[in-house]
C-alpha cells in the first residue's frame, strides 16, 4: 500500500481511493518493465532485458480479492511523461547495453570496481579474471544513457 501514498486522493483509505481529475498532482512513479511481461502484455513489454518506461502517476487504488482469497492491491497508473512512450513509433530506441570486454559482457560501477580491485592482489576484473585493471575502459554508451534518464548522474565526477 506504500504506492498509494503517491496518489493525489485526499485520504489514504483501506477501501481504496480515486484522485479523479486531480491525478496529475500526485507524486511521480518511475516505471521499469521486464521482458517477462511479453506473455501477458506484449504491447508494452520490451523484447529483451529491462526498459525504463517513464514517469507515471497513481490515478486510483483499490483492494480486490485474489485467486487465493486474500486481498490484493490494484493500482491504476497513468503515464505523465513529456517523452513518447517506448512502444510509440517516435520514441528513441535503445538497445541493451553490454560491456565490450570479452568474454565477460558486464558492467561495473567505477567506484565499486576500484574498491574490489584495491582489496584484491590480482588487480584483475572481478568477474572475468582475465582482464587487468589497466585494460578496463569506461562504457560511454551506458554513461550517456544513464545521463539521459538520470540528469546529474555524472555531477560528482572529477
Amino acid at each position: 500500500m506504500a504506492l498509494a501514498r503517491n496518489c493525489a486522493a485526499n485520504t489514504l483509505n483501506e477501501d481504496g481511493a480515486d484522485a479523479g481529475d486531480a491525478w496529475k498532482s500526485g507524486l511521480p512513479v518511475r516505471i521499469v518493465r521486464s521482458y517477462r511481461m511479453l506473455k501477458h502484455f506484449p504491447t508494452y513489454a520490451p523484447k529483451e532485458g529491462y526498459r525504463y518506461d517513464g514517469v507515471y502517476k497513481v490515478v486510483k487504488y483499490y483492494p480486490e480479492k485474489g485467486l487465493s482469497g486474500y486481498n490484493v492491491w490494484k493500482y491504476l497508473l497513468r503515464r505523465d511523461d513529456p517523452n513518447p512512450a517506448p512502444w510509440e513509433p517516435e520514441a528513441k530506441q535503445f538497445s541493451v547495453i553490454w560491456c565490450r570486454s570479452n568474454p565477460g559482457h558486464h558492467n561495473f560501477c567505477m567506484v565499486c570496481l576500484k574498491v574490489a580491485l584495491e582489496s584484491s592482489e590480482s588487480r584483475q576484473c572481478p568477474r572475468s579474471k582475465n582482464i587487468s585493471y589497466a585494460e578496463l575502459t569506461p562504457n560511454d554508451e551506458l554513461k550517456n544513457a544513464l545521463k539521459m534518464f538520470l540528469p546529474g548522474y555524472d555531477a560528482g565526477e572529477k
